[in-house]
């Protein structure tokens, strides 16, 4: 065990010591000439005066001592150390963990700020021959480890914030230790500065970091580990959780979800740009821990429209805005009849077209175009196309050939099932050699429940085709009766959208090339089905177009792959770039028609170029994981380390002194001055009970004296 001081102080100190003494012998002096008079009297009186009160003044002056020398000593600030040659050595290799998740943009300064502010005093203190690496959330951020202190701290200041939907440091802790193991364990440190937001701590093993093989489990063979606390306690958050975009015709909706991730409720303003300009606001009021959907609408001129939805004074800015692109036009829809009749109600697509487009008006978002066979007809023209009980003989290969280059350039098809479907032909011609069907078709079934009709069941309302239904006002879609479907073998890459109460698929979906095929095993009209009659039917048909077509847009996150298929008119060969939204272009190359973009590292709006010339943008949004700051507690972050020691500061001023309590050991100022308060006390008690005072002293030694002279 060593003690270590400062030493101007502790020499200070001592000679304070001295101070009690001269006071005490000069406080005695009073009348008397000199001081060896007082030393006679004393002499002299030493058989009169008992030895308790002797006593009592040598504790007096011990304690005056003690008070001195406590206080000069705590000014020097010393340390224990149970291991004086584990930290012999002057060398230090250090590794600095930043979590620059984008929760730490919260508030002014940020924590971001605070931590940059921090890792330059830790720079500060380091000398030639000191050793530095520097991570962040995105991994190392500067060639490992090195001396070249400047080029760290341009590093740091150069942070950018991470928008990756995960920012566990469990990870990084793990690659910090691994990348000090060739060191000595007496020189390592760890330094990791965050917001302790919970979700960074999560996935991780419980014990973090772990001794090399071979290793002794002692306490000064790992490295030492300093945590900084540079986030706030007190945090409330509320952000824009989804945006889904609606598009009718030129009138566009955004069902905007925000959620209040705090305990009071939050009045905000929520308002709506295109490019700059702001198109509308509302003011919102959220309840405490509520998600909420606010409504917003706005006619848009036809063509692509970019922009963004914003929640406005709300400290953490990256959660707070939706970006957006969309395209303001109408939906063109082929309708091929398969049993059209000269009585409206017995048509098949009476009831289909009555709810896509009734009045089959020119300004409505969905024109539909009835059709009985596709012969020269021009499919690329139509984002969608809709089989009605169709009879596939009618069709011929040719057709299905052109309906497969439809489906490559991204259109949708939509089946419904009827008497005029023949297995063996379906399977032929849409199954067996490209299968373009969601599954094989087994037979036909639209008798045998007349008496007792079947329903929809395993709905999941939380899919965008059925959400609105969770809401009463649309409609039950349970109460739907079903007659009669067609039976089919699931192909495994399919989806079973919804089913019915007999166990058979209802709707399915398949992704074929880059179109999508949906089948619905009843039928359109009153055949097979009272679904026509029920109010349900016509938004149903309405959101099954709106995602089939993409009609809500995609939405890109941070990391995502942006994808875009050349049209057959554009040029394979040209030169096409990306401008994300820093500014910066990138060139890219079309692969197999297919552009795609994996670089998508920040939130904002990318632009797709060929020969300098717009194409198309996306929109590229942050992850909301983020916007959950609840904080580790101080029982989980430990339980996290287990067995390990880490200290720990809150402010980047305290960084250093943290740094000196971890590696020298137990501060003892604290100790010293609760030593000296107790002496100071004993001191006052002790020394007014029954310590004479000097005047009756005085009276004791002329007594004496007198009694000397006259015997």
């Amino acid at each position: 065990m060593s003690l270590t001081f400062l030493s101007p102080y502790l020499l200070i100190g001592l000679s304070a010591g001295l101070v009690p003494i001269i006071i005490h012998l000069l406080y005695h002096r009073r009348a008397k000439p000199v001081l060896f008079s007082t030393l006679i009297l004393l002499k002299e009186s030493q058989q009169r005066v008992s030895a308790k009160l002797r006593l009592k003044e040598l504790l007096l002056l011990l304690l005056r001592i003690i008070i001195f020398v406590m206080v000069a000593t705590a000014l020097a600030r010393p340390l224990m150390r149970f291991s004086s040659t584990s930290w012999g050595t002057t060398t230090r290799n250090v590794v600095l963990v930043v979590d620059t998740s984008y929760s730490m943009d919260y508030g002014d300064p940020s924590p971001l700020q605070r931590s940059i502010e921090a890792g330059n005093l830790l720079l500060d203190s380091l000398k030639r021959g000191d050793t530095i690496t520097l991570y962040s959330s995105k991994g190392r951020e500067h060639s490992p480890p090195t001396g070249d202190f400047e080029a760290v701290r341009e590093a740091l200041r150069d942070l950018k914030l991470f928008y990756g939907s995960k920012t566990f440091l469990p990870p990084l802790l793990k690659r910090a230790e691994e990348e000090l193991s060739s060191f000595n364990p007496a020189t390592r440190e760890v330094y990791i500065l965050t917001d302790l937001q919970k979700l960074s701590w999560e996935g991780g093993p419980a014990r973090l970091l772990s001794t090399k093989e071979g290793w002794q489990e002692d306490e000064n063979i790992q490295s030492t580990i300093i945590l900084g606390d540079m986030g706030y306690m007190d945090v409330s958050n509320t952000s824009i959780e989804e945006v889904r975009i609606k598009p009718k015709g030129e009138k566009i909706r955004f069902s905007v979800r925000t959620r209040n991730y705090s305990k009071e409720g939050k009045r905000l303003l929520l308002s709506l740009y295109r490019e700059e300009e702001k198109l509308t606001q509302r003011e919102v009021f959220l309840q405490p821990y509520s998600l909420n959907v606010v409504e917003l609408e706005h006619l848009y001129p036809p063509g692509e429209h970019t922009g963004r939805i914003v929640l406005e004074d709300d400290p953490l800015k990256e959660d707070n805005i939706w970006y957006y692109r969309i395209e303001a036009s109408s939906l063109p829809v082929l309708v091929l009849n398969g049993s059209p009749s000269p009585l409206p109600y017995m048509d098949e697509t009476f009831y289909l077209i009555a709810a896509l487009n009734p009045y089959h008006r020119r300004d409505f978002y969905i024109q539909v175009e009835e059709l009985r066979e596709l012969k020269g007809v021009e499919l690329s023209s139509y984002s969608v196309i809709i089989f009605a009980n169709v009879d596939m003989e009618t069709v011929g290969e040719e057709e299905i050939e052109k309906l497969k280059d439809f489906l490559k350039s991204g259109g949708s098809l939509i089946i419904f099932a009827g008497d005029n479907v023949y297995p063996p032909v379906y399977n032929r011609l849409l199954y067996e050699e490209d299968k373009i069907l969601p599954g094989e078709v087994l037979f036909v079934s639209n008798e045998e429940y007349r008496e007792q009709p079947f329903h929809l069941s395993s709905i999941d309302y939380r899919r965008p085709l059925f959400e609105i239904f969770s809401s009463p006002e649309y409609g039950d879609l349970k109460k739907v009766n079903f007659y009669g479907c067609i039976l089919l073998k699931e192909d495994p890459t399919s989806k079973v959208l919804a089913s019915f109460s007999n166990g058979y698929p209802a709707l399915l979906e398949k992704e074929f090339l880059n179109g999508s095929v949906y089948l619905f095993t009843s039928t359109c009209d009153t055949d097979w089905t009272d679904f026509p009659l029920h109010t349900t039917y016509l938004p149903f048909l309405h959101r099954l177009l709106g995602v089939v077509r993409g009609g809500e847009e995609k939405n890109y996150f941070v990391n995502d792959s942006l994808k875009f298929l050349l049209p057959k008119e554009f040029s394979h060969d040209s030169n096409y770039q990306i401008i994300n939204p820093s500014g910066v272009t990138e060139e890219v190359k079309p692969i197999a028609g297919l552009i795609s973009y994996p670089s998508t590292e920040v939130p904002g709006l990318y632009t797709l170029l060929k020969d300098g010339v717009k194409v198309c943008s996306f929109a590229v949004n942050a992850p909301r994981q983020e916007s959950e700051l609840e904080r580790i507690s101080q029982e989980d972050l430990k339980e996290k380390f287990k067995e390990r020691d880490f200290f720990m500061f809150y402010s980047p001023s305290q960084i250093l002194n943290t740094y000196r309590r971890a590696k020298g050991g137990v501060p003892l100022r604290m100790p010293l001055l609760l030593v000296a308060l107790l002496a100071l006390i004993t001191e006052a008690i002790l020394y007014n009970r029954s310590v004479l005072t000097p005047k009756q002293k005085e009276g004791i030694f002329l007594e004496e004296r007198q009694r000397s002279a006259s015997a």
